[in-house]
């Protein structure tokens, strides 16, 4: 018979237990800040389209490949 390994054991010591249970709240707090950063972006005018950024993203990979390219014919 095998038994389950859990994180939180009866025999684990108090602090490592809380410490445990209150990841997952600071995870959820720290999302919640990074979304209230980007609303505030948003709101001043700090953002650009999705599309202009991936054509931008894309642009620049093939001009950095190219570039590599070059230098490796000569």
């Amino acid at each position: 018979m095998r038994k389950k390994l859990s994180p939180i054991s009866p025999r684990s010591p108090p602090l490592l237990t809380d410490a445990l249970r209150l990841e997952p709240m600071r995870i959820h707090l720290l999302v919640l800040d990074e979304a209230s950063k980007g609303l505030a972006d948003v709101e001043a005018g700090r953002f650009t389209e999705a599309r202009q950024t991936l054509q931008a993203l894309k642009l620049r990979r093939r001009s950095q490949t190219s570039c590599a390219h070059d230098a490796q014919q000569r």
